[in-house]
């Protein structure tokens, strides 16, 4: 016995170390905070009070919050409530962010008043000390009233939003005269340069014109004009009955060349001989509006700006897809190409529905029967590729793949849900059986059932992906959203090259697993073209609330292209991103708690952002983000994490992501840092390896003192704000002015004595006496002279 135990001693001693080794090998989450880069500045975040540690310790992958707004707002939000016709642009780097806000300051002097208050743009752009924000809007010597466009109240941005370009109101400009507008530009230095003034041939109608998009550096811009009111002799159009819609019915304008010495007008909606398309109709670039219910205006621009895609009704047809390229040649995109073999070539409308960046590749659908292979009369998808012989340019997507008994007819297609950048891949939903095998949960096609599809125009490939139902026909566009029309709204988005793509859904795709969806609600689910595998995305963390099978709480991504009517950016994967390039990393938005941290709650539990008495009610941010087995454990393919804050019963509003997914911007009225001194919503970046050092005692303010020159109610429209800083988030100050592009004008610097007496104006503005003195004692120290040295005796 003595012998045995003498034995048995050894061993359990090396199954403990064993054991040991093993709970510490398996311990990730406490050991990975550890080799953060940027452990001392997530330490210095704001304590949350659920965990009592701070916020930024809580986060995933070594993210820390960076406060993107400034501090001084003059008590208004960052970023407005957002209709669903709004979107947030984002550079694809996440160094720069473009957002609204109800105050005049960051040199906003041509601040517009629209609707129930000012609206005006801001940029923020991310620096080595913090971000700083600048007004998007160029002085009033260069544009007299920027346009309204179609969500946002100032002109469109670059890729990079590093340039804008902005067009201004109509003015009438003496008698007879018609309306002219010029335009505007800022250069990557900050300086604007203006176009000559446009003006009208006719003075028939005097309106305003529609911002449409522009192309990806900003040097081509587009805009609509008004019915009855051309800008050029070609423009034929009139006041005709047959258009409702004063934006719909006007020339489309490309302004190119512009920030260079010859910039030109051009009308777009021509033939190639010149001559007007649809001059007593409605037009629109990518489909029109109210042609369909399931259009859309995705990369109707090309990132150049040499092809637009544009729908147009020729007088006695239906709505045609034209394609004009670099403004000299028009192609009739929805041309049948039949060569005498068509059963049924009666001219039936074409809807846009999508293109490649480069336009190469252009997709619709119509009824129309446009090639022999097509054998019947119902919706088909098609794509036009450039790449191909002049007349032999279509080809029928929606024709079937593998397994269809009936190749080229019952096809049935019901809408596109997305379009890859690249034009390689497009995911649409058709009731017939396009193809018998099975996706990669083992599910086939069922014949009148809504079943989502992946084609590939490399290898002409048709795959399954999934079953979908009728309350998912947001993702091909068919909703209409409170009652404001139809909405570009689809739930889904492709990664550029088409492999990935995430979508929301209500049908429960898994039924087993660990990652079975039995909640009955919106649930968010990725695709891979690749090898078939499709995957529930919105989880809970660590399996937190059965998985993320909370009932009646909808998860859900941002649209891929949620713009309003008529509008169409180039720069599409860079509104409201929901998923990265590399397609590891998929953020999502629920009021149901999918992490214990998450204290808030909320009574709104679609989460749509639709109605703004609720529109971020109980919300928060969540990230998935992929990883191997043996990171997540066995069953999982991702893990989840919350990247908001989880305390504010107002919520939070997903505004987007960097293409890597390393950045994740969102606004709340959360104070998670130090700089973050009231309650007024801001814009934060959750970063991986991000933050800045909190400001240092003598950066910083206390009381009173940090108010500003806040008031006690909003104010609109202030002239000649002063420049405040607040923990690395800083006013720009005013841009650079430039009347002509040979003769820039440079003023010069302010003395600290002007410095002074203009920061005392603004301090003696304040009624509270207290607020008052801080400010004048503030200022006084800042810009007053220095106190002389003593001399040594």
């Amino acid at each position: 016995m003595r012998n045995q135990r003498t034995h048995i001693l050894p061993r359990l001693v090396l199954a403990g170390l064993t054991l040991l080794t093993t709970l510490l090998l398996s311990a990730p989450s406490a050991l990975a905070s550890e080799g953060c880069p940027n452990e001392a500045v997530r330490t210095e975040s704001n304590i949350n009070p659920t965990t009592h540690e701070p916020y930024d310790m809580g986060l995933p992958e070594c993210r820390a919050y960076e406060m993107v707004s400034p501090l001084e707002k003059q008590q208004h939000d960052a970023v407005t409530v957002r209709e669903p016709s709004e979107y947030t642009p984002i550079a694809s780097n996440g160094d720069s962010i473009k957002w609204e806000g109800q105050g005049d300051y960051a040199g906003a002097e041509n601040y517009q008043t629209t609707g129930s208050g000012p609206t005006n743009p801001y940029v923020a752009d991310r620096t080595a000390s913090g971000w700083v924000t600048r007004s998007a809007y160029p002085p009033p010597s260069i544009i007299a009233g920027p346009l309204e466009t179609f969500g946002n109240s100032a002109g469109v941005m670059s890729e990079s939003l590093a340039t804008e370009t902005v067009c201004g109101t109509p003015t009438v400009t003496g008698a007879g005269d018609g309306p002219s507008v010029s335009c505007a530009v800022r250069m990557v230095d900050g300086e604007w340069l203006a176009t000559p003034a446009y003006t009208d041939l006719t003075n028939e109608y005097v309106a305003k014109l529609f911002t449409l998009g522009a192309s990806r550096s900003g040097d081509v811009y587009l805009f609509h004009g008004a019915k009855g009111a051309p800008f050029v002799a070609a423009d034929t159009s009139s006041l005709s009955e047959n258009c409702q819609g004063e934006g719909e019915c006007g020339g489309i304008y490309a302004v190119t060349g512009i920030g260079t010495q010859a910039p030109a007008l051009h009308l777009v909606n021509v033939d190639s001989e010149g001559n007007m398309i649809g001059a007593e109709s409605g037009n629109a670039v990518g489909a029109i509006p109210s042609g369909s219910a399931n259009g859309a205006a995705y990369q109707a621009i090309s990132a150049d700006g040499s092809t637009i895609s544009f729908t147009a009704t020729p007088n006695g047809g239906v709505p045609t897809l034209y394609a004009r390229r670099d403004y000299a040649e028009t192609v009739t995109v929805s041309a049948p190409e039949c060569e005498g073999k068509c059963a049924h070539e009666e001219s039936e409308p074409a809807t846009y529905q999508g293109a490649a960046l480069n336009s190469k590749k252009i997709f619709f659908t119509s009824q129309q029967q446009l090639m022999p292979m097509d054998a019947d009369e119902t919706l088909d998808l098609y794509e036009y590729n450039f790449g191909r012989p002049a007349g032999h340019g279509l080809r029928q997507v929606s024709a079937g793949g593998l397994g269809d008994v009936t190749p080229g007819s019952g096809a049935r297609v019901r809408g596109v849900v997305a379009v890859s950048e690249d034009g390689s891949h497009v995911y649409f939903v058709a009731e017939g059986v396009l193809t018998s095998l099975p996706n990669g949960v083992g599910q086939v096609a069922s014949e009148g059932a809504d079943n989502l599809y992946a084609f590939n125009t490399d290898d002409a490939e048709t795959k399954f992906v999934a079953t979908l139902g009728e309350s998912d026909k947001q993702l091909w566009g068919e909703s209409e959203t409170a009652g404001r029309g139809t909405f570009d709204t689809h739930l889904a988005q492709a990664t550029p090259n088409g492999r990935y793509l995430a979508f929301d859904t209500f049908q429960e795709v898994i039924g087993s697993g660990p990652e079975a969806d039995t909640s009955g609600a919106q649930q968010v689910y990725r695709y891979d073209d690749q090898t078939g595998k499709i995957i529930r995305v919105s989880t809970g963390h660590q399996g937190f609330a059965e998985n993320g099978n909370v009932p009646g709480y909808n998860a859900v991504i941002a649209p891929a292209n949620a713009r309003g009517r008529g509008g169409a950016e180039p720069t599409a994967n860079e509104v409201d991103r929901a998923i990265s390039e590399n397609g590891q990393t998929i953020a999502f938005v629920t009021a149901a708690r999918l992490q214990n941290t998450d204290e808030a709650g909320g009574a709104n539990t679609s989460c749509n952002n639709e109605s703004p008495a609720d529109s971020g009610a109980g919300c928060e941010v969540y990230v998935w983000h992929e990883c191997s087995t043996e990171a997540c454990g066995d069953g999982n393919t991702g893990e989840v994490a919350m990247v908001s804050d989880g305390q504010n019963p107002k919520g939070t509003v997903y505004l987007g992501m960097s293409a890597t997914g390393s950045d994740v911007f969102f606004q709340t009225p959360a104070q998670l840092v130090p700089a973050d001194t009231d309650q007024l919503g801001d814009i934060y970046d959750a970063r991986i390896d991000g933050g800045f050092p909190a400001p240092s005692p003598e950066a910083s303010c206390s009381g009173e003192a940090c108010q500003g020159t806040q008031s006690s109610s909003p104010t609109f429209g202030t002239p000649g704000s002063q420049s405040f800083t607040g923990g690395g988030n800083q006013v720009a100050p005013p841009f650079k002015e430039v009347l002509e592009p040979k003769a820039k004008r440079k003023s010069k610097p302010l003395t600290n004595a002007q410095k002074l007496t203009r920061a005392l104006k603004v301090c003696r503005r304040d009624r509270f006496k207290a607020r008052r003195v801080a400010c004048e004692r503030a200022s006084r120290k800042r810009f007053g002279p220095k106190p002389r040295a003593k001399r040594k005796r």
